[in-house]
């Protein structure tokens, strides 16, 4: 006999019932029946299906292991032995008849869960900058380069977003140099530099004050910059430090956070200028 029982005290609704009665300890099927009786009527109580079922060996049967049912469990709290009250053939006939013969759910062998790749990692914790905003925690994993895609790398976000870093003490933006090809000295269509500033009053630059100034933010009124013209080479990143040209220039980084890049008519002006 093909023992279709999943679960331990709770069952998977597609459970053979008498299985459910032999594991559950409720009679033994191996006994004799008695021959006052015609059937058994049994109760359980029905409640939604379980991430996992157990399989264990009680009263001599063991029953099976299923992750992720999509069907009900159900748990047997009585039966009643069913004597003359068990209804006429015509009787079972026309019950048989009204129950489904087809289950609503399918069973789907669970898949394999795929590991994910590690290049792709990324982390997911947050803490309150300056501002009481919530930003990305710093660490080297989640700021570094992932993968082989050149658009996960840190470099290549700067073309469209402004990156702005904060210790406990100071808020840092490090933004590409968009009018780089107006220099004396590009050559190369590729060749870019970027600018590491310190942000002033930084309690002040929230999300909204980002949203109505351009940015990155105009220099000498809300940023000091400290170098210019810096090559992608020159940044080498720590667990918690950022070098710039060889020189710790930021410790205990905490936060981390991506803005757009948006100019204003204004600093258009003046860049070309």
């Amino acid at each position: 006999m093909e023992k279709r029982i999943w679960g331990s005290d709770i069952y998977t609704s597609d459970s053979d019932v008498v299985c459910i009665l032999q594991h559950s300890g409720y009679f033994e099927i191996k006994e004799l029946s008695p021959t006052n009786i015609q059937g058994v009527s049994v109760f359980f109580r029905v409640s939604k299906s379980r991430s996992t079922y157990n399989s264990t060996l009680k009263n001599g049967i063991k029953s099976r292991k299923l992750n992720n049912y999509q069907g009900h469990s159900i748990k047997p709290e009585k039966y009643t032995l069913l004597g003359d009250k068990f209804g006429s053939q015509i009787e079972l006939l026309e019950m048989a008849s009204r129950m489904p013969k087809i289950s609503l759910y399918e069973r789907h062998k669970p898949q394999t869960k795929k590991l994910i790749d590690y290049q792709s990692f990324r982390e997911f914790n947050v803490c309150f900058n300056f501002s009481n905003e919530l930003w990305w925690a710093y660490s080297l994993s989640a700021i570094a380069d992932k993968g082989y895609d050149f658009k996960d790398y840190l470099s290549w976000k700067l073309k469209d977003k402004v990156l702005y870093i904060e210790n406990n003490q100071k808020r840092y933006e490090i933004s590409r140099n968009i009018f780089d090809h107006l220099n004396d000295d590009y050559l190369f269509d590729e060749y870019e530099t970027f600018r590491f500033s310190e942000v002033l009053e930084p309690f002040e630059k929230d999300s909204f004050f980002l949203q109505e100034n351009s940015v990155p933010l105009e220099a000498n009124l809300h940023v000091k910059i400290i170098y210019d013209r810096l090559d992608w080479q020159e940044f080498l990143w720590g667990e918690d430090s950022l070098y710039v040209k060889n020189e710790v220039l930021i410790q205990n980084i905490k936060a981390f956070n991506f803005y757009s890049m948006t100019l204003s008519k204004r600093n258009s002006i003046i860049e070309l200028n």
